[in-house]
């Protein structure tokens, strides 16, 4: 009841409309793994060689986008992941060193490593990676 004694009720087509526009957005499905090789998808990559030893950019296919550091088609969202897929090795990648959460994700990693001054824990590759300037 409001305060000038009239009762407020929604109509039914409102409520309705309120129900639809607040319920979620459909639910993103698994399409991949988390880490695509190169070799096996074909994607055109630049001739030239990175100081990591890969090429300095590969067109990976939606929704993948290419890490120079090693040399991948990773997967932009985790979401869309549903395995590991390819490991990941290289001179700038390297194991943690540090501590790790005791989840494991859908890569099949912890979310959150340690590692060592000058590299970054990627969730994607389970692995320490020294980022590239560009």
């Amino acid at each position: 009841m409001l305060h000038n004694g009239y009762t407020r009720s929604v109509p039914p087509l409102v409520a309705a409309q309120l129900f639809l526009s607040s319920a979620p957005g459909a639910i993103a499905q698994p399409i991949g793994p988390c880490v695509l090789n190169l070799a096996d998808i074909a994607v055109p990559c630049t001739r030239d060689i990175n100081p990591c030893g890969n090429p300095s950019f590969c067109q990976c296919p939606p929704p993948y986008s290419y890490d120079a550091s090693v040399g991948k088609c990773i997967i932009e969202d985790i979401r869309l992941a549903d395995g590991p897929g390819e490991p990941v090795e290289g001179k700038f990648s390297i194991p943690p060193q540090g501590i790790c959460t005791a989840d494991i994700n859908v890569c099949g990693y912890p979310s959150i490593c340690q590692c060592p001054g000058g590299t970054e824990y990627s969730d994607l590759t389970g692995s320490c990676v020294i980022p590239l300037p560009y």
